[in-house]
């Protein structure tokens, strides 16, 4: 079963995946004031006006990572129900009069449905860009993908009759609790213009991004004894759309400070997803629950300011959202549905970073969400860049010990 979930994950994720830009993951996300050329696609469009005069061409490709949590370990308690409601439905399918093995076999299976619980959640990103840094403009091309994945339980009360009762695989057949998969991927390809402007003795940098965008969602749900990778079919399960959008942002220079501010995804969208499983027979407290009603995903516009410091040898930045986003940018009505409340998210993040002779950097960040929803998480990187050239950077984050990222990237700078 733990191979299972994990490719119904996969499944959701497959074009495109991984995670988005490893250097600034590994200093917590921060990076929108003092981030470099290279970020300027996934921070803000005026850092790709951030270079130095021996910069001509910057490539990273790829830059990827990812983060996961299963804190109530939902991947082995589906297995072990999976596992006994087999053993079940066989003794019950063959007639068996072993009145022990049965009783036995339905007190497990009782069991084992009692302890499903918790739920599990996913995301990622990849990113990759070619940068050409240039004093008249500074152009980049890049490509950012962001799956988002939740997945879980959605247990009928009555179940538990079912199965005391159930004397027949027929009857056995009858349950009504579901495992749902939901999510969206979204992904950019995008032009980055910057220009830097001289403001007395300081510096002030102006991009702007125009980007085509495709938001893919899905829907999917099965049985719980039978959730399976086999049944997740993405023509079935997913829709998609495609349109244009923009990001926009600044960065001011005073000294070794800078301030930054950036508008993402100016353009607001809302995109639905296949109708959805009737969620209204099961009693499990889902407000406004409505029969194969679609998942309806709102993108709105998400600004992000910095500050930050750089020296020769060290660099400190934080960031904070200034607008709230919904989990999985779903919109109310649809989180009401299956959680039962409206679910938001607003994150302060915090960064260092020590460059030890443009050869070795050691990273450290911290993210807060303001809104609660999401623990606190705390980040750390190393970076390797012989020749200052060829950099390779690696990142971790750390919540609990089922709840954790990692990531990698390579890039090139000439």
């Amino acid at each position: 079963m733990k191979k299972r979930i994990l490719a119904v994950l996969v499944a959701s994720l497959c074009a495109g995946q991984a995670m988005a830009e490893t250097r600034t993951l590994s200093m917590g996300g921060a990076g929108v004031a003092n981030g470099n050329y290279i970020q300027a696609g996934f921070l803000n469009p005026a850092l790709m006006a951030r270079f130095e005069d021996r910069d001509h061409v910057g490539l990273v490709f790829p830059s990827v990572a990812f983060n996961a949590s299963d804190e109530d370990k939902l991947i082995d308690s589906i297995d072990l129900f999976q596992e006994s409601y087999d053993k079940l439905e066989q003794l019950l399918d063959s007639g068996s009069t072993d009145a022990n093995a049965i009783n036995s076999a339905r007190d497990e299976l009782k069991q084992n449905f009692t302890n499903i619980k918790g739920d599990i959640n996913f995301s990622a990103d990849v990113y990759a860009q070619l940068a050409i840094p240039a004093n008249l403009v500074s152009l980049a091309v890049y490509v950012h993908a962001q799956p988002r994945v939740f997945t879980g339980p959605r247990l009928a009360a009555n179940d538990l009759d079912v199965i005391s009762n159930a004397t027949n695989v027929d009857q056995l057949e009858e349950l009504k609790s579901v495992g749902i998969a939901v999510g969206t991927m979204r992904t950019d390809l995008g032009l980055v213009l910057a220009k830097n402007f001289k403001l007395g003795e300081n510096r002030l940098a102006i991009g702007i991004t125009p980007k085509l965008q495709r938001v893919d969602t899905f829907a999917y749900s099965a049985s719980v004894q039978s959730f399976d990778e086999d049944n997740f079919d993405a023509s079935e399960y997913s829709s998609d759309e495609n349109a244009f959008n923009i990001d926009v942002g600044i960065t001011y220079n005073i000294n070794n400070w800078s301030l930054g501010l950036v508008g993402k995804n100016l353009i607001s969208r809302d995109v639905e997803s296949v109708p959805f499983i009737d969620l209204a027979n099961l009693n499990n407290n889902i407000v406004g629950a409505a029969v194969d009603m679609p998942l309806l995903y709102e993108f709105k516009p998400e600004f992000v300011a910095g500050v930050g410091y750089r020296s020769k040898s060290f660099t400190l930045t934080a960031d904070i959202d200034l607008t709230t986003q919904n989990y999985l940018h779903m919109a109310s009505a649809s989180q009401q549905l299956l959680f039962g409340q409206e679910v938001k998210h607003q994150f302060v993040r915090a960064g260092a970073e020590v460059d030890i002779w443009r050869t070795l950097q050691l990273r450290v960040g911290y993210r807060h969400d303001l809104e609660g929803i999401f623990d606190d998480a705390i980040t750390a990187g190393l970076g390797f860049s012989p020749f200052g050239r060829v950099h390779i950077n690696v990142m971790a984050s750390y919540v609990s010990d089922r709840n954790f990222g990692a990531g990698a990237q390579l890039a090139f700078t000439f």
